[in-house]
């Protein structure tokens, strides 16, 4: 890592492409475990509760401190979308926009964001990015458009079918499920999604 972030194709989407973030002009947080999770499951239901929202009520408010005339876009992906899904439905005065890459709209080893209610007050600033070749059992690309089209957000379908080709490998960041082949459409696409709201 080097003070543009990841320097190397490792990790999820979100975390693997932060540096084109700082490129374009954002200042970047990346937001890994708190230290009181190092060691402990940071399943559904942890990040669906009352202690990670209070978690990311910090962070935010310490962005806000040193970043006090900018507006703020929770990005998230995969399981990172259930985080970030909590803030949206319960505490979406956080942040300004909300993406949710990948989303985990199918309930399966655990209720993801299947059941995500988007206020209305934000639903024109969140957007949905799925793609149409998504293998994970959790994320498929269908599921992220039925949750799109309930909560009346914003979807963009992105194509790519690089990578994946087991259960675990259909999951992770080198898949289509990570967008791997069209990172910078994807990150094109949202940029100006966001460009457009702000």
């Amino acid at each position: 890592m080097n003070s543009a972030g990841p320097t190397q194709l490792h990790g999820n989407f979100v975390i693997r492409t932060a540096h084109y973030w700082v490129d374009k002009g954002y200042a970047a947080v990346l937001v890994d475990a708190p230290s009181d999770r190092q060691y402990k499951p940071m399943d559904d239901y942890y990040r669906l509760g009352k202690d990670a929202l209070a978690d990311q009520r910090f962070v935010i408010e310490q962005v806000r401190k040193h970043f006090p005339r900018s507006k703020i876009v929770l990005l998230s992906t995969s399981r990172g979308t259930v985080t970030v899904g909590n803030v949206l439905q319960h505490a979406p005065e956080l942040a300004d926009l909300y993406v949710l890459t990948s989303p985990l709209s199918i309930a399966a080893r655990g209720p993801g964001i299947a059941n995500l209610a988007v206020p209305p007050a934000m639903q024109g600033r969140t957007l949905l990015v799925s793609n149409k070749h998504d293998a994970c059992d959790v994320s498929r690309y269908d599921g992220g458009k039925r949750l799109a089209e309930r909560n009346h957000l914003a979807f963009i379908t992105e194509e790519s079918s690089k990578g994946g080709g087991s259960p675990k490998a259909d999951c992770g960041g080198h898949s289509p499920h990570g967008f791997l082949g069209v990172e910078d459409k994807t990150l094109n696409d949202i940029n100006s999604w966001i460009r457009q709201k702000l």
